[in-house]
This record gives C-alpha cells, sequence and structure tokens, in this order.
C-alpha cells in the first residue's frame, strides 16, 4: 500500500514544486520511482531525501501519479566510438529479450550528416552577422550612440530620456536631408 500525509509546507511557490522521499517501506532493491507532476514526468532511483524539482505550479500540480517500477532485467554495455547502434540482448532461459537502441549526443541524429547542418548553420549565422555589421557601420549607429551616451553624462539633464529623444529626433531629421553621394552627384541619404 502507498500512503500520502499532508505535511506543512512553506508558501505555495508559483514557479516551482519539489519532492522529496522521506522514505520507502517495502520497495524492491532497485526500484525505480517516477513521479508525475502535471504534463511533467520525473524518475530517479528511489532514495530517501532525494528531492525532484518541477518547473510546475502548484496550480498546475495535477494530475498527480506515483509509480514504482522494479526491474526486469539489467545489462551494462560499453559505447563505442563512431557507434550509434546497439542490441541489448536480456534473453535468459530460452526467452528472447531484447533492446535495440540509437545513441547519439543531444541534437545530433547520429547519421553523419549532423557535420555538414552545423557547418551550414554556422556559415548562415557569420553571414547574418556580417549583413548586421554592415548595417551599424553604414547607419553609423555605434558612433552616434556613443555620442549620445557622452552628451547625456555630460550635460546630466532632467529628464533624459526626453534629452535621447529630442536628439534621435533630429539625427531622423538629418537622415532625410539629400545628401551628396560619394561620386559627387545629388541624391537622398541612406535610411
Amino acid at each position: 500500500s502507498f500512503s500520502v500525509q499532508r505535511v506543512p509546507c512553506p508558501p505555495h511557490s508559483l514557479e516551482a514544486m519539489e519532492v522529496t522521499v522521506d522514505g520507502a517501506v517495502g520497495v524492491p532493491e532497485g526500484s525505480i520511482l517516477s513521479i508525475r507532476m502535471g504534463q511533467v514526468r520525473k524518475q530517479g532511483n528511489i532514495g530517501t531525501k532525494k528531492t525532484m524539482s518541477f518547473a510546475t505550479s502548484f496550480a498546475d500540480a495535477n494530475p498527480f501519479s506515483v509509480d514504482v517500477y522494479a526491474p526486469v532485467a539489467s545489462k551494462r554495455l560499453t559505447l563505442v566510438p563512431n557507434s550509434n547502434r546497439y542490441v541489448v540482448d536480456f534473453g535468459k532461459g530460452g526467452e528472447q529479450m531484447q533492446v535495440s537502441l540509437k545513441v547519439c549526443e543531444a541534437g545530433s541524429s547520429g547519421d553523419g550528416e549532423d557535420a555538414k547542418r552545423a557547418a551550414s548553420k554556422e556559415v548562415q549565422r557569420e553571414k547574418q552577422k556580417a549583413d548586421c555589421q554592415s548595417y551599424v557601420e553604414k547607419h553609423r549607429l555605434v558612433h552616434f550612440m556613443q555620442n549620445l551616451m557622452q552628451s547625456v553624462l555630460v550635460e546630466r539633464p532632467d529628464d533624459p530620456y526626453a534629452y535621447m529623444e529630442e536628439h534621435l529626433r533630429a539625427a531622423k531629421g538629418y537622415a532625410d536631408i539629400p545628401r551628396p553621394t560619394p561620386s559627387g552627384g545629388g541624391g537622398a541619404a541612406p535610411g
């Protein structure tokens, strides 16, 4: 049988809940405790004073369920580099019991295409970074913002936001004025 005791706890957290195993009696050695709180399930070896944390509020903690799983079979295997498929054979006494596993690093499909995808993403990131840098340089944003902040710190206006707004509006007006292009012809300023 399983009993639940109501124990006074600190006020309910709006962000997280914790469940601590205070004791276990009659649970088979090596059993796994599985707790479901709302939509989140956590599992682990049963150990006294072991705490499981859930990113679930008290209001979202139901359904709350507790399961104990006893081991049926156990086997150790050694993971081999450059190999991601394993068959674990638990068969005993003529009975067949196998589990096929695909083991790879998180975010990896283990199919050899990961390096290509990673390289492609890196190329995209570098292009985006270059595009951003070009944009910032084209509009001289770093130079303008540094000057604006320096001006705010020197002038120390009562309302620094109004002061910055005024300077930003003036800069926008300046950007809207047609300026000569580097080739010497007339044209609108970049905007």
